[in-house]
């Protein structure tokens, strides 16, 4: 159909089917265009004001630059539709399907995204500021730049998404799934994590300092050079991360476990890690200056050149074998039993033959 310039404002369209519609200049303020098919429509220079999009198909709709703040699009399908650029902020896409949509600088502050399907969607550079995205799926969206500060994530799917240098600051992302995905340089302070899954994800130099990160799964994550001052890391699964030169200075690493991670040149001044596993953990130059120690599992840890080792106050007999458990009557001290000393070279080079034992 062609509409040109023409005038549909307050029209009632419901459930119309307008595939591939010529509606270019079409005035369309206030029109109830609820479940509506619009398929490739072209919508160029059209006035939106006000339009109830409620259900309707907007499939590959190029609607980039348009300004229409507190859209009404809850639950319609914006499958690869294109919004570089659209001001959204405020707009009702609760449920919306935005599969493979193009919202490059999109501002979409204070949106309603909750159960809203972005898979793969590009978001780089989008604003996203204090928006509801509760149990949206992101996997494999490109978030690269975007600024999430203050944003609700909770129990969102953010699977192998792309996050370089996004602005998380203070965000809501408990019960988040970021397992695979890729932070480098994110900002995440004060950030909620609480119950987060970022095992595999890439974390180098992200900034997580005083963020809460209690009983998340961090697995096999990359976190070197990462700032955790402060952090919050009660019970966290650590196992086999990489954390060299990570700022974790006076972070609660109160149980956690870091059994198989490496820690080399990580400082862990005034750090909390009672009652920590860290078995075969790497502790190379590490700094752990006043860390509280306290039940703390370090067999087999290999601690050639830590710093302040002598703080930790190792018992002089060695305590059970068995990872201390959680709730204790009292304080024990840190296990060192079959620790390695600090030899002075790492043991694969600190004998040849005919060296003394």
């Amino acid at each position: 159909a062609v509409l040109r310039e023409a005038n549909l404002r307050k029209a009632d369209l419901a459930g119309a089917s307008l595939v591939k519609a010529d509606l270019t200049r079409a005035v369309l303020s206030e029109a109830d265009i609820t479940g509506a098919v619009l398929t490739g429509v072209n919508l160029s220079g059209a006035v939106l004001e006000s339009v109830d999009f409620t259900r309707a198909v907007l499939q590959e709709v190029n609607l980039s630059g348009f300004q229409i703040p507190g859209a009404k699009l809850r639950q319609a399908d914006l499958t690869k539709a294109k919004l570089e650029g659209t001001n959204l902020s405020r707009a009702d896409l609760a449920g919306a399907n935005l599969h493979g949509a193009i919202m490059e600088r999109a501002v979409l502050d204070g949106a309603d995204l909750v159960g809203a399907v972005l898979v793969e969607a590009n978001l780089r550079g989008a604003q996203l500021v204090s928006a509801q995205l509760t149990q949206a799926d992101l996997s494999r969206a490109n978030l690269n730049n975007a600024a999430l500060h203050g944003a609700n994530l909770s129990s969102a799917i953010l699977e192998r998404a792309m996050l370089q240098s996004a602005n998380m600051t203070g965000a809501v992302l408990k019960e988040v799934n970021l397992s695979g995905a890729s932070l480098p340089s994110a900002q995440m302070s004060q950030a909620d994590l609480t119950r987060a899954n970022l095992s595999g994800a890439k974390l180098v130099r992200a900034n997580l300092s005083g963020a809460n990160l209690t009983d998340a799964v961090l697995e096999r994550a990359d976190l070197q050079s990462a700032n955790m001052t402060g952090a919050v890391l009660v019970q966290a699964d650590l196992t086999m991360a990489q954390l060299t030169s990570a700022q974790l200075g006076k972070a609660d690493l109160t149980r956690a476990n870091l059994s198989g991670a490496n820690l080399t040149r990580t400082n862990m001044a005034g750090a909390v890690l009672t009652s920590a596993l860290l078995e075969g953990a790497l502790l190379e130059r590490a700094v752990m200056e006043a860390a509280s120690m306290t039940g703390a599992v370090l067999r087999e840890a290999y601690m050639s050149g830590c710093q302040s080792a002598s703080a930790l106050n190792p018992s002089p007999t060695p305590t059970s074998s068995v990872r201390v458990p959680k709730t204790m009557d009292a304080p024990r001290p840190a296990d060192f039993s079959s620790s390695v000393p600090p030899p002075a070279s790492p043991p694969a080079l600190s004998s040849s033959p005919g060296s003394a034992p």
